[in-house]
């Protein structure tokens, strides 16, 4: 590992990134006071797939602010929808009948409000201050042809109200979601490599210092060519997310763009794979991928029993 120890758990900088990056984070953002969470957050990590995001949005006064919120998802709806680089996979706000998210379309959102399981019309500024995670998902074609994904938590807090309680932005709560994370992945799913994740992230809350030499070995466990082929193997999949997008029409030279880059990072390891890389066996390739990294992560678990939380 190249980085020295002070330096390998220091977090990344939105300003870090490229330009094209920043101005995705920019699009998504709607209080500017933006968090980079996950493996993209760290610099140690040089694998990483996706850009997850969280933000504060949190005013008094007497402002109409649920309706100045709308308001600027009605322009990120007609921004990504004018464009050609901006894919809206999903947005949920609020709560259905059933307790399960509610997922806006950009007509939902131009109506201001949406139709729930009791057909009942649920408005837009009454849903966002409900005790529910409030998210927004993105594809964005990147400066170089390739895609990234994007997600942004919204905590929202207005006067009194807000969408999320004390509790869960506690230390406590966050560690005992990444422990429930942890038993899914690794009890009910067997993915191990998710399961590996979850264990960096227990420790790094845990404390880095305590954990030092599990941390570096598994941050070098993620940046050997098991974390490249995850890489690839979540490029493919969200190379089929944008296949099967319901938001716009999909430019087939950006779905060629992204086949390539990953067939020429799957040459490097793996020859049997990519002699089967083509876009109509991509689920075929990604399932063989899994199992691949399953299988080393797996035999990683078993030569490091230690780093288990219990």
């Amino acid at each position: 590992m190249n980085l020295p120890y002070h330096k390998l758990f220091d977090k990344r900088k939105i300003t870090d990134f490229n330009k094209s990056i920043q101005n995705t984070i920019n699009f998504m953002t709607i209080s500017r006071k933006i968090n980079l969470v996950g493996s993209s957050s760290l610099e140690a990590i040089k694998y990483y797939q996706d850009f997850d995001l969280n933000e504060m949005f949190n005013e008094d006064g007497n402002k109409n602010y649920p309706l100045q919120i709308l308001n600027l998802f009605r322009n990120k709806f007609n921004e990504a929808l004018q464009n050609q680089t901006t894919y809206i996979m999903d947005f949920k706000c609020g709560l259905d009948v059933n307790g399960e998210s509610l997922h806006w379309t950009k007509k939902d959102i131009d109506n201001g409000f949406i139709i729930n399981g009791n057909n009942e019309k649920v408005k837009f500024v009454d849903a966002i201050l409900q005790k529910s995670i409030m998210k927004l998902d993105v594809i964005e074609v990147l400066e170089d042809g390739l895609l990234g994904e994007f997600s942004d938590i919204y905590l929202i807090k207005i006067c009194n109200r807000s969408n999320f309680t004390d509790y869960e932005n506690s230390k406590a709560f966050i560690l005992n979601g990444l422990l429930k994370s942890y038993d899914e992945y690794y009890y009910v799913e067997h993915n191990y490599y998710k399961s590996l994740k979850r264990i960096l992230s227990i420790k790094m809350q845990e404390g880095k210092i305590k954990y030092r030499n599990d941390l570096i070995n598994l941050i070098k466990f993620f940046n050997s060519d098991i974390g490249m082929l995850n890489k690839v193997m979540t490029n493919i999949y969200t190379i089929e997310e944008l296949i099967n997008n319901k938001f716009k029409k999909v430019n087939k030279d950006i779905i060629r763009r992204n086949i390539e880059h990953n067939l020429n990072m799957l040459n490097k390891t793996d020859d049997n794979l990519v002699r089967n890389f083509t876009i109509n066996k991509l689920k075929n390739i990604r399932t063989m991928l899994y199992n691949k990294i399953n299988k080393a992560s797996l035999e990683y678990i078993n030569s490091n029993k230690s780093i288990l939380p219990y």
